[in-house]
């Protein structure tokens, strides 16, 4: 007996929430089930559920499996829960294809942080004119775009046309030793992406190398706020951490942290009721004002 167009195209669906989620088609197809055909409700529905749960994945496969960092503090807590940060993303560092067709691409290694490579490649492209992809790229492009990032996390509240007028403060990381281990921070005041690039230069090695996206996003995180962070997710009555999953993979809020500086999970025009999402207003009148200088590194986990 024939396969029916219906039953082809959930079979269609349930392949996307399989390949998104990692489970097998029979769960996938569930969760479908229960998401009353909605892939994108069924993907939500599983991450949703699987938060907490500790991140499993047989050796070899995506982002899960046990890990070597740090857990406990509040700004590892709104990235990974109360999971150490998994192997792929511990091994993952910005670097640059050697292929001459790909040059200005991002190589990465394993499953799990494609979502932070994609926001950062895209970045920089845009800021290169998008160029063909075998145009070189330079640390200095890699430079410009991580502090284009980290500056929109810095200024996201501040008003719109002042977002330079007022100092905003800016928190980089770095591994205090071998990359796995305790992280420091230090804070620094920012008029400008200009001024956030010039800062990063001393840290561009340690963020090329292995465990330099798990930098970055602890330094997201940190120069937006836990609070904030995690008051951005509440908005679009989501839970966090902003990694999570047996493949801990990036979620929207992570790549919206990235994209536009606030950790928001509903991209869409409207909002779970039908109703049209007025965008966020600012919630702190003149940015964050922070004194001029630094304090110097400072062990955060």
């Amino acid at each position: 007996r024939g396969v029916t167009p219906g039953r082809l195209q959930l079979c269609f669906m349930a392949d996307s929430v399989a390949a998104i989620t990692g489970l097998d088609p029979a769960q996938a197809a569930s969760y479908l089930e229960m998401a009353g055909g909605d892939v994108e409700m069924a993907v939500q529905l599983f991450f949703s559920m699987a938060e907490g749960e500790p991140a499993a994945v047989a050796a070899g496969g995506g982002g899960g499996g046990g890990g070597t960092a740090h857990a406990g503090t509040p700004a590892h807590a709104a990235l990974f829960g109360s999971e150490a940060a998994p192997p792929p993303w511990i091994e993952q560092g910005f670097e640059f294809s050697a292929a001459p067709e790909s040059r200005c691409g991002l190589l990465q290694g394993k499953n799990g942080p494609c979502g932070v490579l994609a926001a950062v490649n895209a970045e920089l492209l845009a800021q290169k004119g998008c160029p063909p992809p075998s145009a070189a790229a330079t640390e200095a492009d890699l430079r410009a775009a991580l502090a284009a990032i980290l500056w929109r996390c810095a200024s996201a509240d501040a008003p719109a046309g002042a977002k330079e007028s007022v100092a905003q403060e800016v928190v980089l990381a770095r591994w205090e030793g071998a990359v796995g281990g305790p992280i420091v921070t230090e804070s620094f005041a920012a008029d400008g992406a200009a001024s956030v690039a010039a800062n990063l230069a001393p840290l561009m090695p340690a963020l090329r190398q292995k465990g330099g996206v798990v930098l970055l996003c602890y330094a997201c995180v940190l120069t937006r706020g836990v609070e904030a962070v995690r008051a951005d997710v509440a908005l679009d009555n989501g839970s966090g951490p902003l990694i999570a999953g047996p493949h801990a993979l990036c979620g929207t809020e992570l790549m919206t942290l990235l994209m536009a500086g606030r950790a928001r999970g509903n991209v869409g025009a409207y909002g779970q009721d039908g109703a049209k999402v007025t965008p966020p207003q600012t919630r702190q009148a003149g940015g964050r004002r922070v004194a001029a200088g630094g304090g110097g590194w400072r062990r955060v986990a």
